[in-house]
């Protein structure tokens, strides 16, 4: 308890009032009827509901700031999304007008949710085969990407010795893997050509499956796509 009061105090004014404030929901919006039809706590998945769904609207933290304090809508089963509509003035969720509640309405909600729903498996599946390139070190991707650009221009140059100023990741690397330096630009720029590929192979994968999830009509389509996609993303993660 101690030490979690320590750290709290080592935050600044700025970080207490972001931890303080409440999870933000975005909603997917039906444009015509203004009816909800998906909430998530993820920017991201609304941001690809929203491309995977016509005739909608994206509408990101619905609960600023009307519902600070509570916010009902989270609780609420997502059968009854489309019984509430959201007014873009006033920042409000309030009952849809009976007359909107229409079969096609409650079907295109059912959709978008089952939609969400797969593809929050689907970016977690994604993030698994990615996961052997990252090293948990902040700010690490960017040492890496320079490391290999330094790689990259010293063998350009011919393996030059003239400038190693302008090197100093190479040849602190070298330095500590007791290698020449052309040895150890050609292993970082081969290292980096392995981890190219695994990207380029799970983007490939991500355009394919996410594109399935936006041609998806049915939610009957939506479990095979997710079969597809994990045997694909486990058959390519242990080569």
């Amino acid at each position: 308890m101690l030490a979690a009061l320590c750290q709290w105090n080592a935050l600044s004014p700025v970080s207490i009032l972001l931890l303080s404030m409440p999870q933000p929901y975005s909603a997917l919006i039906d444009a015509n009827s203004h009816a909800l039809l998906c909430l998530s706590s993820q920017v991201a998945i609304i941001v690809l509901l929203k491309e995977a769904t016509q005739n909608t609207r994206q509408v990101m933290r619905v609960n600023f700031p009307n519902y600070l304090e509570s916010f009902p809508l989270k609780d609420v089963n997502s059968d009854a999304y489309p019984n509430w509509s959201w007014d873009l003035q006033s920042r409000l969720f309030t009952a849809t007008k009976k007359e909107l509640l229409t079969q096609e309405l409650y079907s295109r909600s059912d959709l978008a949710v089952q939609k969400r729903n797969l593809l929050n498996q689907m970016l977690m599946h994604l993030n698994v085969i990615r996961c052997s390139l990252e090293r948990g070190v902040i700010f690490q991707e960017s040492v890496y990407l320079t490391k290999k650009f330094e790689a990259q221009r010293f063998r350009d140059s011919g393996y030059s010795e003239e400038h190693l100023a302008d090197y100093p990741f190479l040849v602190s690397y070298a330095d500590f893997a007791d290698l020449p330096l052309k040895t150890a630009a050609d292993e970082i720029i081969f290292k980096a050509k392995l981890g190219d590929d695994m990207l380029a192979k799970a983007e490939l994968i991500r355009l394919k499956y996410f594109k399935r999830v936006k041609e998806a009509t049915d939610t009957a389509q939506l479990p095979e796509i997710l079969n597809d996609l994990v045997k694909e993303c486990y058959s390519v993660a242990i080569k």
